[in-house]
């Protein structure tokens, strides 16, 4: 077997360690090159984590502000919603001291004519009935109408911004 290996010639065992020693360069250049994206690679998805977590904190914050921006309209919607509570109270006990006041001065009396023998009953007048009818529903019409608003008003408040 070593005489088969003499019998090739010598240049031709130059041109293989030629070849070898630059193909174990080219690798060795290769493998440094690869080194050298995976290193920026690490470095990329590093500076990735670092976003996803500040995005995450961001995310946590803002839910936290608009949970608190919630409550805080939630509060302001019910100290509100006591007194178009209270304010529809008191436009009732007016709308009732009006009744009041209207019934005693629009009662039925009884007149004396200086014609007739017998005294005789006024006509009922129905403008009085009417208009207190009227002021009710409109106390009634306001009272939602002031719910609405302040419905409205909570929704703008809570809505992030």
């Amino acid at each position: 077997m070593l005489t088969l290996l003499n019998l090739v010639p010598k240049w031709v065992w130059l041109a293989l360690v030629a070849a070898l020693s630059a193909t174990s360069c080219k690798l060795k250049w290769d493998n440094s090159g690869l080194s050298l994206e995976i290193e920026k690679g690490k470095t990329y998805v590093a500076q990735l984590e670092k976003s996803i977590a500040k995005a995450n904190t961001a995310r946590v914050q803002q839910l936290v502000e608009n949970e608190q921006r919630a409550r805080a309209a939630e509060q302001a919607a019910s100290s509100r919603q006591r007194t178009l509570l209270a304010d529809a109270g008191a436009a009732r006990v007016e709308l009732d001291r009006l009744r009041s006041a209207l019934e005693s001065h629009t009662s039925p009396r009884l007149t004396a004519s200086g014609v007739a023998f017998a005294p005789s009953l006024d006509y009922a007048d129905p403008v009085p009935e009417l208009f207190l009818q009227c002021t009710a529903r409109y106390i009634d019409l306001a009272a939602k109408a002031d719910g609405h608003a302040n419905d409205v008003k909570t929704l703008v408040d809570a809505w992030p911004k």
